[in-house]
């Protein structure tokens, strides 16, 4: 698998999707570390899990110098300061550009299970994308809906950014990520696809 990151390093293609859709998603990176609020322990659990042989340790509580306790993997590969570099390029958090053309159906479930939640009342799933520009977030939902044959689209409230499937996308979303889903991200499923996502987990 070619990737953009260090040409002396052969990512899986999992692993690269795993990447993708975590930096699309809440994960903070340094140059040593993946970094997520404690909110998302079982999906940072998930994460380690898949990427094990990128990181130098096992997540570890970190309390913040603004006093917020997150779970950060440490990791001296020279992946994560390249990773650094391209994501990060003036210290804040962009959607590179070869993201668009690599993105595929396992980075956009990362994706939701780190940063998305289903909407109460119109079961429609909403993915908080708030730190990319407006035009990032049109190029990524275009870039998802080609993927998945989806409606996803841009709202805009407060100032934020956020995607947003429509109520009719629900049963094509889930039934195309539920696959590449942990059993700890259930709650983000509808409850009566919950069956046959972790159906399909077990037969993964």
């Amino acid at each position: 698998m070619k990737n953009m990151y260090d040409t002396s390093i052969k990512l899986t293609n999992e692993e690269n999707q795993v990447i993708i859709g975590t930096l699309l998603g809440d994960a903070h990176l340094s140059k040593r570390f993946f970094q997520f609020t404690q909110k998302n322990k079982a999906y940072c659990l998930f994460v380690y899990t898949m990427l094990t042989r990128l990181f130098t340790t096992t997540p570890k509580n970190v309390l913040t110098n603004y006093g917020t306790e997150v779970l950060r993997i440490r990791s001296y590969h020279p992946l994560f300061k390249r990773l650094r570099d391209v994501w990060y390029p003036n210290g804040k958090k962009i959607i590179p550009t070869y993201v668009y053309k690599q993105l595929d159906k396992q980075a956009i479930a990362h994706l939701i299970m780190d940063d998305g939640c289903l909407r109460k009342g119109s079961n429609t799933v909403v993915v908080a994308t708030c730190s990319f520009t407006l035009r990032e977030n049109i190029m990524l939902s275009n870039a998802i809906n080609k993927i998945l044959g989806t409606e996803c689209r841009v709202d805009q409230s407060n100032g934020y950014n956020r995607l947003r499937f429509l109520r009719g996308d629900t049963r094509i979303l889930l039934d195309a990520l539920s696959i590449y889903f942990s059993k700890s991200m259930m709650y983000k499923l509808r409850k009566e696809f919950i069956i046959t996502a972790e159906r399909r987990c077990t037969e993964k």
